[in-house]
């Protein structure tokens, strides 16, 4: 029988489902950026979260383009909207464009907590070189030139020849992408060029465009077809990591690589999301009310904000972490207080945003309830308070403690090498799939430590 749990949506309606999803790949790339900046997790859960389940970038930018291809795409078959769909587009990469200058420059901030105090180009020099994108993040950069893409990407897909025809284009500019991955690149597009990550964010599009046909299907069919994704994500997960799980004839970790991206990295990241999006359509009836649902929902709705904000949180959760190394494993638990920290942010954003909705002119004895607004309820007061307090006491406990001497691996690596009188150290070409952010070079590289997901 066809999925009852999912409720046909008019074109102006918000799928939950695509929130979660969002949700669901900020909490992993949250967690993986801990992983790779040196948060000590118990036992086999920091290799099980930095490996196994590493899945965030890649499903990041599929439900970037599945979106929009459930939001748009309805629009643009309608020619009545199909114009102010194409403006939408074209006003939502600008605004991008203006988030990215933005979160650049604000990441120059992040470098003290990452114990980096210079030298900085001039200010005049550092703002000259984000606005002519010599300086930044790149996988912003990498949603300005996509979305501004999206009115001949939704044009192409709205026929079922010329959506063949797109699959194509994209399947060589792949192709071309892997065997040139400086070709069409800026030089900050190290880790997301166009070229190659476009064909995660075109097959988001793609699947979007028949995600209503899939609802449509029997739960029989969406099982198979599940557990069909389940069954090539375990086999292709054996081939990327089992040699480091001593499965020496599964050793293929080389044909794995996040940068450049390689067909099978892709094709795993791809497996991934379609695998969680199948298994949670399948639960929705029992899931939707739950409290993940809730939590990885907060984060989706506001998904923007969140991915410029785990940054900071990323920077300050791993500052704490080095003060307190006799945890030990006991540090995983400053990742539940991240979470926590960007669940309050997203919830704060929302209800400001509300109140904003609602403003009104309004006179001066009304002001004091209208501020109130502003502020948080008291379940997510309490929770974030309990978390900040939680921190508080860490730092006063050990802000008389010299910073210990605590080394990520790439660290270890390029230092190892600098002692060795290595003329060839690796630097930040260690390897291609560990990306995780030394101390940034001179002048400055603003990018932040979210290459790793």
């Amino acid at each position: 029988m066809p999925n009852s749990s999912v409720t046909p949506l008019a074109w102006s309606q918000r799928d939950p489902r695509l929130d979660f999803w969002r949700g669901l790949c900020l909490i992993d790339m949250l967690l993986v950026h801990l992983v790779y900046e040196g948060l000590i997790f118990p036992g086999f859960v920091g290799e099980l979260l930095g490996q196994w389940m590493r899945f965030a970038a890649g499903g990041f930018i599929f439900v970037a383009g599945l979106s929009i291809a459930v939001i748009y795409l309805p629009r643009m078959r309608d020619p009545a909207r199909r114009r102010s769909a194409r403006q939408g587009l074209g006003r939502r990469a600008i605004y991008l464009l203006l988030v990215h200058y933005a979160a650049s420059l604000s990441f120059v901030l992040v470098s003290p907590l990452r114990e980096y105090y210079g030298p900085f180009p001039s200010t005049a020099g550092l703002v000259l070189d984000v606005l002519l994108l010599r300086q930044g993040n790149d996988l912003l950069l990498f949603y300005v030139v996509m979305v501004a893409l999206c009115p001949l990407l939704l044009e192409l897909l709205r026929g079922g020849r010329t959506t063949v025809l797109l699959v194509g284009v994209c399947v060589i500019a792949f192709a071309l992408g892997s065997a040139y991955p400086d070709a069409l690149t800026l030089s900050i597009q190290h880790n997301f060029p166009v070229v190659t990550w476009q064909a995660l964010f075109v097959a988001g599009m793609i699947v979007g465009k028949y995600l209503p046909g899939y609802d449509a299907l029997s739960r029989r069919r969406r099982i198979a077809t599940t557990a069909g994704s389940s069954l090539a994500l375990l086999v292709l997960s054996a081939l990327a990591f089992g040699g480091e799980c001593g499965w020496g004839f599964m050793d293929s970790a080389w044909l794995f690589s996040k940068s450049p991206l390689s067909a099978l990295e892709a094709l795993r990241y791809l497996l991934w999301i379609l695998t969680l999006m199948g298994a949670s359509d399948l639960l929705w009836s029992r899931i939707r009310s739950s409290g993940l649902v809730a939590l990885a929902g907060q984060l989706g709705r506001k998904s923007l904000a969140v991915y410029i904000a785990h940054v900071w949180v990323v920077a300050l959760i791993i500052a704490v972490a080095w003060r307190v190394p006799g945890w030990g494993p006991w540090q995983g638990l400053l990742a539940l207080a991240a979470i926590v920290l960007l669940w309050g942010w997203a919830r704060w954003l929302e209800q400001w945003e509300q109140w904003r909705r609602n403003e009104r002119l309004f006179t001066l004895s009304e002001m004091s309830s209208r501020l109130r607004g502003l502020l948080p309820d008291r379940a997510t007061a309490g929770i974030c308070a309990s978390a900040g307090v939680a921190m508080a006491m860490m730092l006063s406990v050990h802000r008389m403690m010299p910073a210990p001497v605590m080394e990520s691996p790439l660290h270890a690596v390029v230092r190892g090498a600098a002692i060795a009188g290595a003329d060839d150290a690796p630097g930040f070409e260690v390897d291609a799939n560990t990306d995780i952010l030394p101390d940034p070079p001179v002048p400055l590289d603003m990018t932040p430590g979210v290459e790793r997901a």
